[in-house]
């Protein structure tokens, strides 16, 4: 297990110099992801309903976001590469869930 410490000690050290907890990080995207799925589900059901989804989607928008906002307001020193993987994840991640979204409504 000498590189696990190897790899959390890393992982404790960027984070320090960019005023970043990597626990917190890795906590938002397990404690978001259920509640993203309910949200996809909450817009699938409004889309059926032919309800609004301005509020699930809004809902959607943030929390598949979560993460990457807690690094842009908590970071300090953050290289452009991350901002620009950051917002990649999103544009790809977007794309997926809109998809998965028109399957469901199949």
């Amino acid at each position: 297990m000498h590189w696990w410490k190897q790899l959390v000690d890393y992982f404790e050290h960027i984070g320090r110099y960019h005023h970043v907890n990597p626990l917190i990080y890795v906590v938002i995207h397990f404690i978001v992801a259920p509640l993203f799925a309910a949200t996809i589900g909450w817009i699938v059901h409004n889309k059926r309903k032919k309800l609004s989804l301005t509020i699930p989607v809004c809902i959607a928008i943030v929390l598949f976001n979560t993460s990457n906002l807690y690094l842009i307001i908590f970071g300090n020193k953050i290289p452009f590469w991350i901002y620009a993987i950051a917002g990649a994840s999103t544009i790809v991640g977007g794309y997926f869930t809109i998809k998965k979204i028109r399957n469901r409504m199949k």
